[in-house]
């Protein structure tokens, strides 16, 4: 009985640990001043966010990290791998916004 107990409370702490919220499948959508009405013409890009990993193009690069962090009143979601860190901005629960300066790329949550 005590075995039993052990082995499901690990279970629902481990279940309680997982997981950062965003995984999924994102398609692009570039939204830019500058590019006016040639942004439309931009390709649109597929990502898959996972606990651990993101994938695009086929490619997976295993993060050491995704969680998220809260700074000045927004939330980002933040890949780490290694010293190296990419935050995109969480808009709303199913998309995030990675500034580039003059252009900003809206990832939107489809799947």
């Amino acid at each position: 009985m005590l075995k039993k107990i052990i082995i499901l409370s690990l279970t629902l702490l481990l279940a309680a640990c997982g997981g950062h919220g965003y995984e999924g499948k994102y398609e692009s959508k570039v939204e830019s001043a500058m590019l006016g009405s040639m942004s439309t013409m931009m390709p649109k890009t597929t990502i898959t966010i996972g606990s651990d990993f993101i994938e695009s193009k086929g490619k997976r690069v295993e993060m050491d990290d995704i969680f998220v962090r809260e700074s000045n009143g927004k939330k980002y979601l933040v890949l780490l791998k290694g010293s190296d860190e990419e935050a995109f901005e969480i808009t709303s629960g199913d998309s995030l916004l990675q500034n580039m300066g003059m252009m900003k790329i809206k990832f939107v949550k489809v799947d």
